[in-house]
Order: C-alpha cells, then sequence, then structure tokens
C-alpha cells in the first residue's frame, strides 16, 4: 500500500510508485497540461521523473505526491514538496 500523507474529503495525497507510471504518463505527456514546463515529458522522462520523486521519498522523506480521487483512486495530478 502506498504511503498516505493528506487526505481531504474528496482526495488522497499519497507517495507514487511504478504501478503510476501509466496515470503519471497520461498527465506528463499532455502538451496542454505540461505547458508551464516547455512541453510534454517523452516516456523516458516520465520513468526518469518518478525514479526521482521516489529516490526524494527516500532520501528525504517528501517529494512530489500522486493526487488520486478516493472514490474511484484515479490519479488527477500529482503536488508535493520541492527543493
Amino acid at each position: 500500500m502506498k504511503r498516505l500523507i493528506l487526505e481531504t474529503p474528496r482526495l488522497r495525497l499519497c507517495e507514487m510508485d511504478f504501478s503510476d507510471l501509466r496515470s503519471l504518463s497520461a498527465i506528463l505527456q499532455d502538451e496542454s497540461v505540461m505547458y508551464a514546463y516547455n512541453g510534454a515529458f517523452s516516456d523516458e522522462e516520465t520513468a526518469m521523473w518518478l525514479e526521482k520523486q521516489i529516490r526524494r521519498y527516500k532520501e528525504f522523506g517528501f517529494g512530489l505526491w500522486g493526487a488520486f480521487l478516493k472514490d474511484t483512486g484515479e490519479m488527477i495530478g500529482q503536488c508535493g514538496v520541492t527543493m
């Protein structure tokens, strides 16, 4: 089970793992979502981004977390603490 960080009436913020790669790819590879990041990520960039977050959880105890709808479990974004 993923480590729960924060829960609201509608959302759960959780640490992500590689089971979230497909959902994360749908977000990070969408041009309209990623306009502020200078464009959408490739498959390799998405995997590297997720690896970085997982490494930050282990090294620092924080990173960017997945935002999941409680009623469906769908990942709708990511947010969290960055350096």
